[in-house]
């Protein structure tokens, strides 16, 4: 199966933020199972233009360090 990286919207540290998803993966954490999902977060919105765009544009810059989510933190898959 391949699988394609997406991107997608999530509750990160009590913000929300974009994200592109490289894997998921299901780790045992105590007698429990949980589904993870590896990701790299995108950059927060382009201030200056977020404003501009009277909050209609969010630009960001796709992110360079990997962080690990539980997949239920993620809120919508973006197109």
């Amino acid at each position: 199966m391949n699988f394609h990286s997406l991107d997608c919207q999530l509750k990160f540290r009590e913000q929300e933020r974009f994200a592109e998803v490289k894997y998921f993966f299901i780790k045992q954490i105590g007698e429990e199972e949980a589904v993870l999902a590896l990701v790299s977060l995108f950059s927060l919105p382009d201030e200056m233009l977020l404003r501009a765009s009277s909050g209609a544009v969010l630009s960001c810059k796709p992110g360079t360090t990997l962080d690990v989510v539980p997949v239920q933190s993620i809120l919508s898959v973006v197109a």
